[in-house]
């Protein structure tokens, strides 16, 4: 981006916080274009295969969420995470747990409804046959929430939606009781006053909120449109300052309740 204030000067004076940056950075650079939406049908194609493998472990509401964070292995690349697909190596290992299943599994179980929110394309397939086989079964009322413009490799709604048609036609279970909600903009479901109202308002009200990635957790840190209590998130600390908030080695799959405090600067 060229310098001054049209450029990278202008944007740091005209943006509030690490979403709001990261969302008009890019989309300045493409302008409504998906420059990866051949990448994520490939991704998509690739996490497809995986459902019989993890099928069973997704379940589990509690295990499943270990899976949902190992699955966390896409991004664009960055200086601490060389991005990457998604496949049975990346899904391999354990995820770590900062609260107890117990806890957990009693969170799963009593909650009214749920919102799951949804990130990178490929593993989005993992979270949606989560919602389908953990949630569902239990949970009256479940939302995914994605976002409704390209961002990154971010799964859209639109991608939501018919990826949801595929994978309960894979699993063998109705569709019918999870609805996909977009954010309405390229921006996070969390990002209130840039997320559409509907969207906001699911999670505000949600018996509990799913966050998957990165994105979403820093999105709910800086705008803190629901108590921390109703929040689980799972995660690869993908970056030192994670690493070192939640006290893992980098690159670990965590799945944890609650997110950090982040003052917005609002």
């Amino acid at each position: 981006m060229a310098p001054g204030r049209s450029g990278l000067e202008g944007l740091l004076a005209e943006t509030r916080g690490r979403t709001e940056l990261f969302v008009e950075s890019y989309n300045r650079l493409f302008r409504g274009r998906d420059p990866l939406a051949s990448l994520k049908d490939r991704l998509n194609r690739d996490a497809l295969k995986l459902l019989d493998n993890v099928a069973e472990l997704l379940k589990d509401p509690v295990q499943g969420l270990g899976v949902v964070a190992l699955a966390n292995s896409v991004d664009v690349w960055m200086p601490w995470h060389k991005g990457g697909g998604i496949g049975e190596q990346s899904i391999e290992g354990e995820a770590v747990y900062l609260e107890a299943r117990e806890t957990l599994a009693r969170l799963l179980s009593s909650a009214s409804s749920a919102v799951v929110l949804l990130d990178n394309a490929g593993e989005a397939v993992i979270d949606i046959a989560y919602t389908l086989l953990a949630l569902t079964p239990h949970i009256p009322r479940t939302y995914l929430v994605a976002r409704g413009e390209p961002y990154e490799t971010d799964v859209t709604a639109e991608e939501a939606k018919a990826l949801l048609r595929v994978v309960a036609d894979r699993l063998g279970i109705p569709p019918a009781g999870v609805e996909v909600v977009s954010t309405g903009s390229s921006y996070p479901g969390p990002a209130e006053g840039f997320a559409a109202h509907e969207a906001v308002e699911l999670i505000r009200t949600a018996g509990l909120v799913i966050s998957k990635g990165v994105a979403n957790l820093e999105a709910l840190a800086e705008y803190r449109c629901v108590e921390r209590h109703r929040v689980i998130v799972a995660f690869r600390a993908k970056c030192p300052a994670l690493a070192m908030i939640y006290g893992v080695p980098l690159g670990t799959a965590v799945v944890a309740r609650g997110y950090p405090s982040m003052d917005h600067g609002r």
